[in-house]
């Protein structure tokens, strides 16, 4: 007489499309090509059975919505700290979710609208590019994109480090410390020191 054999029934697949962020957290599925995605059954979510750090990146791009650089620099961490990621959105991403928001809105009075244009790209491509070391080295968001409330555009003391790459200036930042960020104008280095900006706001909060 044959054994019978048990067998576990196959997790059920679920199209990545159908899956928002909330999801690929909060519950395990089957992602593209074998790769396995879902709880540790001990501290919350994690990624588990993952093949190499590409795909880990690609999955995290688009069921977790996170820029590419992001991605990458998560795929190379270990389950738990990807757990916690996703358990709470790191500053840079609640950033530039607030500045993505603003391509829907008019510009502050006393900005042009090329302007607000020009400083939400370079805010974006600022966070790209230094979003999660800002964050680590502990520049706040005034110091980042903050303005004058009352005359944003005219009082340029009042600005954080966003606003002098943008517009005329077209400045990009090549170097960044704790206490000071080093741009590149024109092909001359210039230095803008960190400085604490009580009275300044984050551009975001020019809008409400």
């Amino acid at each position: 007489m044959a054994a019978r054999l048990e067998t576990t029934p196959p997790v059920p697949l679920v199209p990545i499309a159908q899956l928002g962020q909330s999801e690929v957290t909060a519950a395990p599925f089957a992602a593209p090509d074998g790769l396995a995605i879902g709880t540790n059954g001990t501290n919350g979510t994690a990624y588990e059975n993952v093949g190499d750090r590409e795909e880990r990146a690609a999955i995290m791009e688009f069921c977790g919505e996170l820029p590419r650089q992001e991605a990458e620099r998560l795929a190379q961490e270990e389950p738990e700290q990807v757990s916690r990621h996703f358990d709470a959105k790191p500053e840079p991403i609640v950033w530039r979710d607030r500045i993505e928001a603003l391509r829907r809105t008019l510009p502050p009075r006393g900005i042009t609208a090329e302007w607000w244009g020009d400083l939400q790209a370079a805010s974006i491509g600022f966070l790209e590019a230094w979003g999660h070391k800002a964050a680590d080295l502990g520049w706040t968001a005034p110091e980042l994109f903050g303005l004058d409330p009352a005359a944003p555009y005219e009082r340029i003391g009042a600005w954080g480090l966003c606003p002098m790459l943008c517009g005329a200036r077209r400045r990009s930042v090549v170097e960044l410390h704790n206490d000071h960020a080093i741009m590149m104008a024109h092909g001359h280095r210039q230095r803008y020191g960190r400085k604490p900006l009580p009275h300044s706001l984050p551009l975001w909060e020019l809008v409400r």
